[in-house]
């Protein structure tokens, strides 16, 4: 009874982490980058970018980007990828229109500060959704296609993608919006993993250790989590707590 318990427990928390990492991330564009007119990296960007030939809702071109790159990691690496995507597929747009209609006036004036709050907003909702078990699509999907085919590293396919997307909006935009939208994307990958990967401290040796993150998938995930919880001196009932130490 306790174990089933302590399963509802961590899907609950997963999907909160993933609606809250999906919030933030929509967030960060809708309030501050696109109203900043920050060079933005990713799908965003990329669809911001057809927006200026196809005049279509950003919203939806984004969706339309996202669902075609869905449909080849269906084909190219399978089902069970393409479920964990879906959700944020999906959700990002909606929340991302919402968010586009009511953008943070108030922070107009200081170009620095919007980059800091929204590299920050941007790191913790891609690191959130990461924790959560899922993906935020995209490029991802096309790193790990190439990954999987021609076994090229996944962070340099996805940060050659960033590259040109940024490149492609940079030449028709001043450098200023450029170089911040750099330096946000920036901030993002640093605080991402802090989230994903947090130190956990031990108070009665003072000694700070940094929790290495891996999959494992298993039929009975919180028994596991248990065991290893016990051996590096975390206590038993906070075992569904501990994804960052094991992801499922």
């Amino acid at each position: 009874m306790i174990l089933q318990t302590n399963i509802y427990i961590q899907k609950l928390i997963s999907a909160a982490e993933l609606l809250i990492g999906t919030a933030l991330t929509a967030a960060a564009f809708g309030l501050i980058i696109l109203p900043q007119d920050f060079a933005a990296a990713g799908v965003t960007g990329f669809a911001r970018t057809i927006t200026h030939i196809i005049p279509v809702p950003l919203s939806v071109m984004v969706f339309i980007v996202n669902m075609l790159l869905m449909i080849l990691g269906l084909v190219f690496v399978g089902r069970r990828f393409v479920a964990k995507t879906i959700a944020v597929s999906i959700l990002f747009p909606i929340l991302l229109e919402i968010f586009s209609r009511c953008p943070l006036n108030s922070l107009r004036e200081d170009a620095t500060l919007c980059t800091v709050i929204a590299g920050v907003m941007l790191g913790a909702g891609a690191g959130l959704i990461l924790r959560s078990g899922a993906s935020s699509g995209g490029f991802d999907i096309i790193a790990v296609i190439l990954n999987q085919k021609y076994k090229l590293p996944v962070a340099t396919v996805m940060n050659i993608c960033d590259v040109l997307v940024i490149l492609m909006q940079a030449l028709g935009k001043p450098l200023l919006p450029t170089v911040y939208g750099i330096l946000t994307i920036t901030i993002s990958a640093a605080i991402v993993s802090h989230v994903i990967t947090p130190g956990t401290t031990v108070p009665r040796k003072r000694v700070c250790y940094s929790s290495l993150t891996f999959k494992l998938y298993s039929g009975c995930p919180i028994f596991i989590k248990t065991i290893i919880c016990g051996h590096i001196g975390v206590r038993p009932q906070c075992a569904f707590s501990a994804r960052c130490l094991l992801h499922h």
